[in-house]
């Protein structure tokens, strides 16, 4: 088997500069590194990473906590299109360097805390979860870097899109639009909720629109995004718009629509959230915030390598603006105000 010891006697290095070279040390030249890199390959080496692992306390492994909160039947999970293109985006970005991921299972016999540090696990990315359970809490006092998205905790660094100015941008727009009454579904009791609420409140505030009905929802369900249309259209208002909390229940929304006759964008007007692709892909195209979900995967993935690599390295929270993309589902009607 291959050792340090004899890529250090065929490059002329050190078996010290072999070692940093090989476990991705900055204190040594590109120029050296990429040296002894290129004498290994050619010899053949292969790292133990077992015994590295041993050596160095860690196992080049991330955890990835995804938990939708919804019931078994309906669990989106991976199938859910804006959190798997946030995944690939982080695992392309923790893959170039050297990292692999694992999930972390809610269906272990441990908590989420016992079962990360069995794993030894480096670093962890929390896409979705109820951050305030207790389990996500203790989860929290785990001495290893830990990055979330859409939260906000002191104790960790997160990420998360503009979720406030987005939403302030899009109910101005839609009363500028010319609807006579918004219904806005808020979702669960959350960070992100809280967020849009308050950009929404602040833009009805600075226009002087008090047209407003607010909609005790979940987020993800199709099926409640088709019973919300049938209670809108039940209030028989002459124009209105609907503002869903997410792309799946505004498509959900769609088919009642087109079940019931309306005229969309005209009767009534239809707004998703996160600008999943196939919202794009149906006609008429849905109207919706488009949240840059590869941005989001690469910027957290970043941020995490420069936790587990720099202790020192301060946590911090990270915006990353989306934007607004008006389609067919909602817009301004030719001849209308």
């Amino acid at each position: 088997m291959i050792t340090i010891y004899d890529i250090a006697k065929e490059s002329g290095f050190s078996a010290s500069a072999v070692s940093k070279a090989l476990n991705g040390y900055h204190d040594i030249s590109d120029k050296s590194k990429n040296e002894i890199l290129k004498t290994a390959q050619r010899m053949g080496y292969y790292p133990n990473s077992i015994a590295r692992n041993l050596i160095t306390k860690r196992s080049s492994s991330i955890g990835i906590l995804l938990y939708d909160g919804i019931g078994e039947k309906n669990k989106l999970g991976l199938t859910h299109n804006f959190f798997s293109e946030i995944l690939n985006s982080f695992k392309i970005e923790i893959e170039n360097n050297g990292y692999f991921i694992t999930f972390i299972s809610d269906k272990s016999d441990e908590n989420y805390f016992a079962h990360c540090k069995s794993k030894r696990l480096d670093g962890i990315f929390i896409v979705c979860a109820d951050f305030e359970k207790k389990e996500i809490q203790e989860l929290f006092g785990l001495d290893k870097p830990i990055i979330a998205f859409d939260n906000r905790n002191e104790r960790i660094s997160s990420i998360s899109s503009d979720n406030g100015e987005i939403s302030a941008e899009l109910i101005k727009q839609i009363v500028g639009f010319g609807y006579e009454r918004i219904y806005y579904c808020l979702g669960r009791e959350s960070y992100v909720t809280k967020e849009r609420l308050n950009g929404v409140r602040g833009a009805l505030s600075q226009i002087n629109f008090n047209k407003i009905t607010y909609i005790n929802t979940t987020f993800c369900s199709i099926d409640e995004g088709y019973s919300i249309i049938e209670r809108v259209a039940a209030d028989n208002v002459k124009r209105s718009c609907v503002c869903f909390t997410d792309d799946y229940s505004a498509l959900g929304g769609l088919k009642a629509a087109h079940d019931l006759r309306l005229n969309v964008p005209d009767d009534i007007g239809i707004v998703g959230f996160d600008g999943i692709k196939i919202g794009q892909l149906l006609y008429p195209n849905l109207t919706t915030v488009q949240q840059d979900s590869h941005a989001l995967g690469r910027q957290a993935a970043e941020k995490l390598l420069k936790l587990i690599k720099n202790p020192k390295e301060p946590n911090e929270h990270i915006v990353v603006p989306s934007k607004l993309l008006i389609k067919d589902t909602c817009r301004k009607i030719i001849g209308r105000t």
